[in-house]
């Protein structure tokens, strides 16, 4: 069966949210769903996507490391989009302190780090509680919390970050045909 090919670009289908819009959303995460903020948090600050953060155990948040970071992997419970979206994301300011926040206290480490996010089904309520709020402050069909992934880009290419390092951070391919074959993906537990 094959299906239509899409009239809209996968890269035109989302845009990076305003400023004002991002800053509205932490204005509305209190403590009435508390998992919320440090989900959002997460999302801005590593450019991950929203079911990557969703679907995290508490052993994948690693704190204890010269270089705190997650770790996005495939599992038996959970696939990824491609195998480029492996990936190790350092975890700094605001991301680090959400990290360390959500698991103080969580002794098993095989625990889903967002249990009310976690399993099948659970992620399309994750996505509707973000769009709820992100819809208060923009009525652009292009914003969504996906879009958070557009503005982690962005941020990166104002840095100067090396295009690797970019595609490396955001679980995308480093090139195309042959490019893509060589080499392997740089992890941050490699020593020497």
């Amino acid at each position: 069966m094959k299906l239509p090919k899409a009239t809209v670009s996968r890269q035109m289908q989302r845009e990076p949210l305003p400023l004002e819009v991002i800053e509205g959303v932490y204005s509305l995460l209190d403590a009435k769903r508390p998992d919320l903020l440090p989900i959002w948090t997460l999302l801005d600050f590593t450019g991950a996507r929203p079911s990557e953060i969703s679907q995290l155990l508490v052993n994948e948040i690693i704190l204890d490391h010269p270089v705190p970071h997650i770790i996005i992997h495939e599992r038996d419970d959970r696939t990824l989009k491609t195998s480029w979206s492996t990936q190790e994301i350092p975890l700094v300011g605001p991301a680090l302190e959400a990290a360390k926040g959500t698991v103080r206290g969580m002794n098993n480490p095989n625990s889903p780090a967002f249990p009310r996010h976690y399993g099948e089904g659970e992620m399309e309520r994750l996505s509707s509680a973000l769009r709820q709020r992100v819809r208060k402050f923009t009525k652009n069909p292009k914003h969504v919390p996906y879009s958070l992934r557009h503005n982690m880009k962005d941020r990166m290419q104002a840095a100067e970050i090396f295009h690797n390092t970019q595609t490396a951070i955001q679980g995308h391919s480093s090139g195309m045909g042959e490019e893509a074959t060589y080499g392997g993906r740089c992890h941050l537990n490699r020593s020497g």
